[in-house]
């Protein structure tokens, strides 16, 4: 059972407590480049993520009510700022309909890869680059090291990646000469992902099948059931854990004797959750370590079952794999 957090009792000025806050914050960030030119980029952006994890004690203590004050409060002051940055923007303006879409995946990814200074004004540029330094965006360029090693190193011969995106790591491994003979299925729905997708992987000398159209519908309809390795690297953040269990096991039912079926999600514990869910709203069905256990549950022929952590504390990864 969880444990209810406490909250600040209803004779708290809370109100006051966010506006000194925000403003707090406000200075910060409208500081920020002088304070890089003056203490150097990392010291400068750890100057501002220990007030943001000062915030984020703060809010766990908020009622609804409270919280809902506190959200107005920073976006009404804070997003004027934030939406200088591209990776920000975009993100906030969701274009696609959401937040984390392949777009956004994108750039993060390149601007991990530099550069990183990419903004509508001079502020705006260095928020763009301290955001790409959160654990968050740390943690998205680390995910496709990880699915990339995985792929390479278990050997599979049948890859499905479910909501797959414009598929990063797949991209990454071929890129490198790996995955030579296997065969690769995407499944997504956003054309422009898997457009992109089919362009970084034009010289993949396997066989590549795209499927289109809604996620579930096109991946619970497929026939095949011989998938050596299956893997969603985002779309089980969007869902609550009663249907995430459910998803879990009409996927397990796709697995091929001796497969793996691997499950990423965000941990409750996202140390970058305030700005994250503040700046861009980019919201998640977060789930803890007992709550991805229990996706195993009542898994026929279930061999073992492992969960990784990245070093980030942001995501969650679950490897079921099948006797």
């Amino acid at each position: 059972m969880k444990k209810e957090k406490s909250q600040y009792s209803e004779s708290t000025n809370v109100p006051g407590i966010s506006e000194f806050f925000v403003q707090k914050l406000l200075k910060k960030l409208k500081t920020l480049p002088e304070k890089v030119e003056e203490i150097g980029e990392k010291t400068a952006f750890q100057w501002v993520n220990e007030m943001l994890a000062l915030y984020q004690g703060y809010r766990n203590f908020l009622s609804a009510n409270h919280e809902e004050h506190f959200k107005k409060a920073f976006q009404q002051k804070i997003l004027v700022l934030t939406n200088q940055s591209a990776v920000l923007k975009y993100c906030y303006d969701k274009p696609r309909g959401y937040a984390g879409d392949f777009g956004a995946m994108e750039l993060i990814w390149s601007g991990r890869q530099g550069p990183k200074y990419c903004g509508y004004t001079g502020l705006g540029a260095y928020l763009n680059a301290f955001t790409l330094e959160t654990d968050n965006c740390r943690a998205n360029e680390y995910r496709v090291y990880y699915l990339k090693d995985r792929l390479i190193k278990g050997s599979y011969k049948i890859i499905a990646s479910i909501g797959s995106g414009s598929a990063l790591e797949i991209v990454e491994a071929v890129r490198d000469g790996y995955l030579k003979d296997s065969e690769i299925h995407l499944f997504d729905q956003d054309d422009g992902a898997l457009d992109t997708a089919n362009f970084g992987l034009r010289d993949f000398s396997g066989r590549l099948v795209i499927h289109r159209g809604n996620v579930l519908r096109t991946i619970l309809k497929e026939k095949e059931k011989g998938f050596d390795f299956i893997y969603s690297s985002g779309m089980f953040d969007y869902f609550d854990i009663t249907s995430a269990k459910k998803l879990t096991q009409r996927l397990w039912s796709k697995l091929a004797p001796g497969g793996c079926l691997l499950i990423t999600n965000a941990h409750p514990e996202n140390p970058t959750r305030l700005w994250v869910e503040y700046v861009t709203e980019w919201d998640l069905e977060y789930k803890d370590s007992d709550e991805m256990k229990s996706m195993s549950e009542d898994l026929n022929d279930l061999k073992n079952a492992d969960i990784d952590m990245d070093p980030y504390g942001v995501y969650q990864y679950l490897s079921l794999y099948k006797r």
